[in-house]
């Protein structure tokens, strides 16, 4: 495991000593509480580290063409300068992961998921591509609270007007050259700064001083777990289990039966059936039109008197999670299973235990 392009600085902030490890990564799990991370992103502004994203670059004049065919959004129809959120299938509909893809020019894509470097390796076949996997190339600050755009304001050479989610510009930090992505994982305003690795330190000084005077904190992985749930975003691993070659990032053990379809966990409206021709197409074709999935993705909130009930009578600790709960438990109705439980955690904006139901 090492660290990131901000290690040095965020090793000196985080009080709890707690790391989460992602990938070949370490990460700050919690600096000073989950409580007081979550409600900066809430209600000020957090500096999160995001730098373990998985990133593959693709140039070549077919880049755009092997791409597209791998993606279920049709790319030729987005401007360049954007972030795409999209799922990626294989060929029987089923989630290879789901992520972002950056369209920095028209020989240049950048794909930001879980690791699917195999998966792309495997279907480039004779384009004219390379692909390399840029993951310790950059690091990645992410900005988020509703005090974000304030805080860039403050420490970016240029103003930061007309930018719309999922853009992308390109700002001077501290004589930085720095791009920046209107986007995060939390559902507040937020962006993502990705800087060279060597440039890290830099950066994430100057954001902190610049961010003072807005309640800045460093906010770690856990509170931002929390946040993804309570705002109804899922993740593989977590909550699916990708479909493709390559070994997830997440250090949890994924059961196969976990795959799903796009319809499946909530991402219908990224599945663009009126594109002619990419992975997966057929299967996600005759899903839509049966008008049913074998299963979908919903939120639960669990009544919580109910559940001091079962801990009381079978004598459990009632701690049902010490954080997000990555492994399902069982959904029983009348004695038989009809489902899964899975980022099962306690919401201290909801002040109520939530996750997903499949």
């Amino acid at each position: 495991m090492r660290g990131t392009a901000f290690h040095e600085r965020t090793k000196l902030l985080n009080a709890s000593t707690a790391w989460f490890g992602w990938g070949e990564y370490i990460i700050p799990d919690i600096y000073s509480s989950l409580e007081r991370e979550l409600l900066a992103i809430r209600s000020t502004v957090a500096a999160i580290d995001m730098s373990p994203l998985p990133k593959l670059d693709i140039h070549g004049k077919d880049a755009l063409s092997l791409v597209n065919s791998l993606v279920t959004r049709d790319l030729t129809k987005q401007k360049q300068g954007q972030a795409v959120f999209t799922p990626l299938c294989n060929d029987a509909g089923k989630l290879i992961c789901d992520g972002l893809v950056f369209l920095l020019d028209q020989n240049h894509l950048r794909v930001v998921s879980d690791e699917n470097f195999e998966w792309f390796q495997m279907n480039a076949g004779s384009l004219d591509v390379s692909i390399t996997n840029t993951t310790h190339l950059y690091g990645v600050l992410s900005l988020q609270g509703p005090w974000s755009k304030s805080v860039l304001e403050a420490v970016c050479d240029r103003p930061i007007d007309a930018f719309n989610f999922s853009s992308i510009r390109h700002r001077t930090i501290a004589d930085v050259q720095v791009m920046v992505v209107r986007q995060g994982f939390t559902g507040e305003h937020g962006y993502e700064l990705w800087v060279d690795v060597e440039k890290g330190p830099v950066v994430w000084d100057a954001v902190m001083a610049g961010g003072g005077d807005f309640g800045i904190e460093p906010a770690g992985e856990y509170a931002v777990d929390v946040a993804r749930v309570e705002s109804g975003f899922v993740l593989i691993s977590a909550d699916y289990t990708g479909a493709g070659p390559d070994r997830q990032s997440s250090n949890i053990i994924v059961d196969d039966s976990h795959q799903a379809s796009p319809y499946e966990m909530g991402f219908g409206k990224f599945v663009d059936l009126t594109k002619s021709n990419f992975m997966g197409r057929d299967s996600l074709l005759e899903e839509h039109n049966a008008g049913q999935t074998d299963r979908a993705i919903a939120g639960l909130v669990f009544d919580a008197e109910s559940l001091r009930e079962i801990y009381k009578s079978t004598e459990a600790n009632p701690n049902i999670s010490s954080r997000v709960r990555w492994t399902p438990l069982s959904v029983v109705e009348n004695g038989h299973p009809v489902g899964r439980a899975t980022s099962v955690t306690w919401s201290p904006t909801l002040k109520r235990v939530i996750g997903f139901g499949v």
